[in-house]
């Protein structure tokens, strides 16, 4: 009988050393992955789409206040706000230097609000500026938002005007192709002329006539008449503008538009 319990007992004890031995390892420390980016929400000036530049408007010396909110479910580690010239075609440019601002800092936990206030230069670049925003978090997942503005001189508030004389502004010019189009106007200023553009572009879809793009150094003179011949080449027959772009010292954009229309040749 002892000798039976003996080999019981030999046995249970072999089956719970084999159970130990078998024991799972155990589990690693884990920790919680960042896969969200930031998010960045500005306050102030107003978030508009680039063609709402001109509700946040700014002179010279102004101070604008920037408000953002930064946002991040884990951690947040900096931002980057620039301020820089957001002029295309539409604006002519000069030897003047638009506004160029970056203001850097740092963040840190899980939301945070920053208000910066910005002085706009003296005799700024007049045009339409973009206020950039770049945030990034600890786990370097980053994003960006923007809103627009327009920085105008409060030196000079009188845009270039002009008289024109041809096209016909009374009524819509035709041209077909092979002919000229002659563009004949006289800028004004109350200050001095820098530069000048003359262009043709299609109403719809935006396509300059070739070759149709000239540009007028102005020798600082208040007044100036450009007389251009344009040769409508091979194109689309339709809708077209002839564009007249002009600055001033204070960087000052003037703009006329005339409509024309460009027929085919066998009407």
């Amino acid at each position: 009988m002892n000798r039976t319990y003996y080999f019981l007992a030999v046995l249970l004890f072999t089956m719970v050393a084999g159970l130990n031995s078998c024991k799972l390892p155990d589990k690693p420390d884990t920790y919680p992955i960042d896969e969200k980016a930031p998010v960045v929400t500005i306050v102030s000036p107003t978030p508009v789409e680039p063609a709402g530049f001109m509700a946040n408007t700014y002179g010279e010396l102004d101070s604008m206040g920037i408000e953002v909110i930064f946002e991040d479910n884990m951690e947040l580690m900096e931002y980057e706000i620039r301020i820089f010239y957001n002029g295309d075609l539409y604006f002519l440019k000069t030897n003047a230097d638009p506004i160029d601002k970056t203001l850097i800092g740092t963040l840190s936990g899980t939301d945070k609000t920053i208000q910066i206030p910005v002085t706009i230069d003296y005799d700024p670049y007049v045009g339409p500026y973009v206020i950039e925003v770049l945030c990034r978090d600890k786990a370097g997942h980053e994003t960006v938002a923007r809103t627009y503005i327009m920085v105008t001189n409060k030196g000079d508030a009188l845009k270039p005007t002009f008289t024109v004389t041809k096209p016909s502004i009374a009524v819509t010019d035709t041209f077909r192709i092979g002919e000229y189009i002659q563009v004949k106007t006289t800028i004004n200023d109350n200050s001095k002329l820098v530069n000048a553009m003359v262009r043709v572009r299609n109403i719809y879809t935006r396509e300059m006539l070739p070759d149709s793009e000239y540009w007028y150094q102005i020798p600082g003179v208040s007044s100036y008449t450009i007389d251009q011949q344009i040769y409508v080449g091979p194109v689309a027959p339709g809708n077209y503008e002839v564009e007249l772009y002009a600055r001033d010292t204070i960087q000052n954009l003037g703009t006329k538009i005339i409509p024309i229309y460009i027929k085919p040749n066998h009407l």
